[in-house]
């Protein structure tokens, strides 16, 4: 049975089970409150370096993650030469 995503914070848990098997409840935008557990994380993926990516080439993402037709927006990574 997957992990179902209802939140960014859930989402960024997904790096503590590379090989599971999620799926989106709903869509969400990382600009939104409603899209967090707490909207007092949006800072730490909304601004400066953003989002980490999840997994790496020595730790890759070998699971599945099934959209479910819904959409993640407004998401940032800048991260230069960052490969962690």
């Amino acid at each position: 049975m997957a992990t179902v995503i209802n939140s960014i914070e859930e989402l960024n848990a997904v790096r503590n089970g590379l090989s599971g098997d999620y799926e989106l409840a709903r869509s969400l935008d990382f600009n939104s409150d409603g899209s967090y557990d707490n909207p007092a994380n949006k800072s730490t993926y909304t601004t400066g370096s953003g989002w980490l990516s999840i997994g790496n080439i020595t730790t890759p993402f070998t699971g599945s993650f099934n959209g479910n037709g819904h959409t993640i927006s407004n998401l940032l990574i800048s991260r230069g030469g960052d490969t962690s």
